[in-house]
């Protein structure tokens, strides 16, 4: 987006109009996108100028999300997420409200889809509405894509237990269970710091709000609420998964461990044996008979029946 560029629009019960900039001195509601630079220049005139060289004295943090409630104003930062992409980069946007006023600032919009996200706003109340609802508007486009990264995570959830159960597990299993549980950690900070933010809002603290118009922030943060508790949940799951995992690679390698034991225990006599016979004695008068190599072998074999009864009989095998 160009640094000079701007969209505003007049807000009213039945219409929705484009405007200059010189429509937000004005009476009306007034809604708005431009870039952090053009907010800039406007502040004074929209008297938060203060107030922004306080909220932007810093870097604007890069991992959360935050709001700054003062008398006549609402100022805040959102780091947006793209549920549906989790690797894709995080968009940044600023947001300005006052009485009868919303504005987005662009901080961050590397393939527009922040401007998408306003004009998408705009489209749906082209009918008319109120700021409360064109934020709402705007609030429940942040959380798009939420119900496909729902439904994504539950069929990776689902084949991993499917691999448990089909005794496929390894290492490697670790690793995916790692990135989902990252993955809907991350979902689930930003989901609780969007919620912070309209409850925030929703408070009216400053009395910008029209109090019987908050029902729409608060439908919001009902929708919110419910995304993000099935993601704690999702998250729960994957918790059991890597508990699950651990307990089946515990078990195969106690399985291959009693294994080995079996095996060492079958020929720990047959050692004994042979060690026996590998002694050097003038007198050992088996040797001198014909049949005594038979029957050491069919000794060993014996010693190894025996054994292998024993241990099925205990249930060591």
């Amino acid at each position: 987006m160009l640094k000079d560029q701007a969209y505003f629009y007049l807000l009213g019960p039945q219409t929705m109009v484009a405007a200059g900039d010189e429509a937000l001195s004005g009476p009306g509601v007034k809604v708005g996108y431009l870039s952090l630079e053009k907010l800039k220049v406007l502040s004074p005139a929209l008297g938060i100028a203060d107030k922004l060289d306080r909220d932007f004295a810093q870097e604007p943090a890069r991992l959360r999300n935050s709001i700054d409630v003062y008398a006549d104003a609402s100022i805040g930062i959102i780091n947006i997420i793209n549920m549906a992409d989790m690797d894709a980069l995080q968009d940044r946007i600023a947001f300005v409200v006052k009485k009868d006023l919303f504005l987005l600032a662009e901080i961050e919009d590397a393939d527009g889809s922040v401007l998408r996200l306003f004009e998408g706003a705009v489209q749906r109340l082209q009918g008319g509405g109120t700021l409360e609802r064109f934020i709402y508007a705007v609030l429940e486009r942040l959380l798009s894509g939420s119900n496909r990264m729902l439904e994504d995570m539950e069929q990776r959830i689902l084949k991993i237990e499917r691999d448990l159960l089909g005794d496929d597990a390894d290492r490697q299993l670790s690793r995916v269970i790692y990135a989902c549980r990252q993955r809907l950690s991350l979902a689930y900070n930003y989901l609780e710091q969007l919620i912070d933010i309209a409850q925030e809002l929703e408070e009216n603290e400053n009395e910008i709000f029209d109090r019987e118009n908050l029902w729409h922030l608060g439908l919001f943060i009902g929708k919110a609420e419910r995304i993000s508790t099935s993601v704690q949940m999702i998250a729960e799951s994957a918790v059991h998964l890597r508990e699950s995992l651990d307990a089946v690679i515990n078990y195969n390698l106690n399985r291959i461990m009693k294994i080995l034991t079996v095996i060492t225990a079958i020929f720990m006599p047959l050692t004994l044996i042979v060690g026996w016979y590998g002694m050097n004695f003038e007198h050992m008068p088996e040797l001198s008979h014909p049949m005594a190599y038979p029957a050491l072998g069919l000794v060993f074999v014996v010693v190894i029946l025996v054994i292998v009864y024993v241990f099925k009989r205990k249930k060591f095998m």
